[in-house]
């Protein structure tokens, strides 16, 4: 029997529960002294944990007490302790779909253990691709701003959504890394409560305190640091109501930065992540004039149904707190923007895709989309829009 164990391939099918309910096929195959574990994903592995006694892995009445793993032209050795009954690897994030086992020591056990089986802890290959690349793009962020002394909306707003999407979606994110970020915005703010930057005078100052203000109100998500930087913007705001109640506008950029959608997105985001932290602390009193002006700028988001579809997805990145819909409307807004993605020269903007994608997905979840690439990013700030993308469109999973 040993013999036959030792010299033909077996096929042992095991299966792994994910942590979405999904399950997970991977064989172990022998030949000789040596095992392969083939998965059917890609995964990348941050620990490994190997029983010292296992047939399928070692053979009959056989325990392993050090052994070597190799992937991808790597090698990671293990051994176990006196009472240990497992080899633990640390495999790094090591990204492959196989892996290839070598026995250093083994000896004979008069016993198998039947129950023994394979520890894994890890991800799906693609999703540590996009929580390291959204790592890579916080560095280049931050060193932007540093050098040029500038928060700059046009990526750091896409930064903090991917990274609150991201961290609501289950993936691995660095929180030191984007309070990084924050913390640099914060130290732009002025005495008053203002963001505002002589050397681009035409961004003016409204726009940019509103934009840092839905910035930090993101990231805050990761730390209460912020509040403090978000009452002190508050304070300005009845300052910058124009004659109809609303905000007023003084920079436009298409576009994420479109007047008044964009304004009234940004304040919703400031006031209702504002009201919610201070219903959290109990040494506060909640501002109910926070909530009552979200009201008040859903009530205006309500009665922009005749805008185009261009201007009300500003508007619908705000749900739900911002914008709703009734129940009859949804499938119009499905076919807008399904649209848009499709037949118009804007749906390729990689910032209005990525949010047109972001909306379909919320309003209708099981929708499929056909889509061609997105094409090569122009700038940083696409790139953080094709990351965005990512993580809203690939479903993470656990082994």
């Amino acid at each position: 029997m040993k013999f036959w164990l030792d010299k033909v391939i077996l096929l042992l099918i095991f299966i792994a529960t994910s942590a979405h309910g999904q399950s997970e096929n991977y064989t172990i195959s022998r030949y000789d002294d040596r095992a392969i574990i083939r998965f059917s994903s890609s995964w990348a592995f941050d620990t490994v944990k190997l029983p010292v006694n296992m047939t399928g892995l070692w053979g009959e009445q056989n325990e392993c007490r050090a052994a070597v793993i190799e992937a991808t032209g790597q090698h990671f050795v293990a051994s176990a302790g006196k009472n240990s009954s497992f080899l633990n690897f640390d495999l790094q994030g090591l990204a492959t779909d196989s892996l290839l086992i070598t026995p250093l020591f083994k000896k004979i056990v008069t016993n198998d253990n039947p129950t023994a089986h394979i520890e894994f802890t890890a991800v799906l290959a693609q999703m540590r691709k996009i929580e390291n690349s959204l790592g890579e793009l916080t560095n280049r962020v931050k060193a932007f701003q540093r050098q040029n002394n500038c928060f700059s909306c046009h990526i750091a707003l896409p930064l903090a959504l991917a990274y609150k999407t991201a961290a609501a979606r289950g993936y691995k994110i660095n929180n030191d890394k984007i309070l990084e970020v924050g913390r640099d915005i914060a130290k732009m703010q002025l005495s008053d409560g203002a963001f505002h930057f002589p050397a681009q005078p035409d961004y003016g100052k409204i726009l940019p305190t509103l934009s840092a203000g839905a910035i930090l109100a993101m990231i805050s998500d990761f730390s209460p640091e912020f509040v403090i930087n978000l009452k002190k913007i508050v304070t300005l705001l009845p300052g910058w109501i124009d004659k109809d109640g609303l905000l007023k506008s003084d920079f436009f950029f298409r576009p994420l930065f479109i007047g008044q959608p964009s304004v009234a997105l940004l304040e919703a985001f400031l006031c209702y992540t504002l009201y919610l932290k201070s219903s959290e602390n109990l040494a506060d009193k909640p501002d109910d004039t926070l909530r009552l002006r979200v009201i008040e700028l859903s009530r205006w988001a309500l009665k922009q149904s005749s805008e185009a579809i261009h201007r009300r997805i500003i508007i619908m990145t705000g749900m739900p707190f911002l914008f709703q819909f009734n129940h009859h409307e949804k499938p119009e807004i499905i076919r807008q923007l399904k649209h848009i993605l499709k037949n118009e020269p804007e749906g390729k903007r990689h910032d209005v895709r990525s949010l047109a994608m972001f909306l379909l997905l919320r309003i209708s979840p099981g929708e499929t989309l056909e889509l061609q690439s997105s094409g090569t990013a122009q700038t940083l700030a696409d790139e953080i829009w094709q990351c965005f993308e990512q993580i809203i469109t690939f479903t993470p999973r656990q082994l």
